[in-house]
């Protein structure tokens, strides 16, 4: 074989070797960009008083630490544990339903700072309801920018 043939299959290699490094890189942007979702709320709910009495304390501790090192599957499997042993415990529920909208998963988040909110209203915690009222502001702002 002499270079006159291989020249040919130099070039046409390098052409496909260039074409499939661009179409690479540009899945590799638009996943990185737009696509990816956006991380809305950085910081947790601390625990309450009350919570903080229970046996769950250092699991909401756990799931708080680890929201706030951005680390939100272990977030929310420690805000699942807590809201499995205490159902009615507010501040699981709304951090669970920050870690949900954190991780893209929007209305499984609304349904948890809904559920959040009527605890807070029993209890007349009229702070915590008007931060869950702006909270989801945010997200139907997230879905109306997309």
């Amino acid at each position: 074989m002499d270079m006159m043939e291989i020249l040919p299959f130099i070039t046409w290699f390098g052409v496909v070797a260039i074409a499939l490094g661009v179409g690479m890189g540009t899945m590799l942007w638009a996943y990185r960009g737009k696509g990816t979702p956006k991380v809305l709320f950085t910081d947790a709910v601390l625990m309450s008083p009350s919570l903080r009495k229970s046996n769950m304390a250092s699991t909401f501790h756990y799931g708080y630490d680890a929201f706030q090192a951005e680390n939100y599957s272990a977030a929310l499997t420690a805000f699942n544990d807590v809201i499995r042993e205490i159902p009615d415990s507010a501040e699981a529920l709304h951090n669970r339903g920050l870690v949900l909208a954190n991780l893209g998963k929007d209305n499984e988040s609304v349904r948890d700072l809904v559920l959040a909110t009527e605890l807070y209203i029993e209890r007349d915690n009229g702070t915590a309801i008007g931060l869950i009222r702006q909270q989801i502001e945010t997200l139907k702002n997230r879905d109306e920018g997309e």
